[in-house]
């Protein structure tokens, strides 16, 4: 029973809102309010995380920028591994 109530008091706190709200400081103005929950930060924080590690890899992986990571040749060893690799074959 206590495990059914902590898997409920859990999602109870993950759905439970919040307010979050932006004040000017010298009229107490309210300029921005949105309603948030626990879980919809945690997705939004999780998807913008995924999304910028695929970004960052496609610009590394598709740019020059990989010749500055150890392990990947720059343009004048690969040029020597496809001669290598010809002359092997002939």
């Amino acid at each position: 029973m206590s495990t059914q109530k902590k898997k409920k008091s859990l999602l109870k706190k993950l759905s439970s809102k919040y307010r979050l709200a932006i004040f000017n400081e010298q009229t107490y103005e309210e300029l921005f309010v949105v309603r948030l929950s626990r879980l919809n930060v945690f997705t939004v924080v999780g998807t913008l995380g995924v999304i910028l590690i695929v970004l960052v890899s496609l610009l590394i992986s598709f740019t020059s920028l990989r010749e500055y990571i150890p392990g990947y040749p720059d343009a004048q060893q690969r040029l020597l591994i496809v001669r290598n690799a010809q002359r092997s074959i002939l």
